[in-house]
């Protein structure tokens, strides 16, 4: 976790990375979530102001290395 998003909620990276990632990935996202996490995400992404593109790289390179580890643990773990 980078120092930039360290001090960020979660509600705050997802709301980051779907403003990033577009509407029409965003919405693939949101139809995943429970109604009461696409609430508290919606608020947070109404909040977003004056977002840095240190913030923006940071929240996607922490979403890339999530799901990288993901994959690993799908796969049998990082030996396999």
């Amino acid at each position: 976790m980078s120092t930039v998003t360290a001090e960020m909620t979660g509600a705050r990276k997802v709301a980051i990375f779907l403003v990033s990632v577009g509407q029409e990935r965003a919405a693939e996202v949101l139809k995943m979530m429970r109604e009461s996490e696409v609430t508290e995400i919606m608020a947070e992404i109404a909040r977003l102001t004056d977002l840095h593109p240190e913030e923006i790289d940071s929240v996607q390179d922490e979403f890339a290395l999530a799901s990288q580890a993901r994959r690993y643990i799908a796969q049998g773990g990082v030996e396999f």
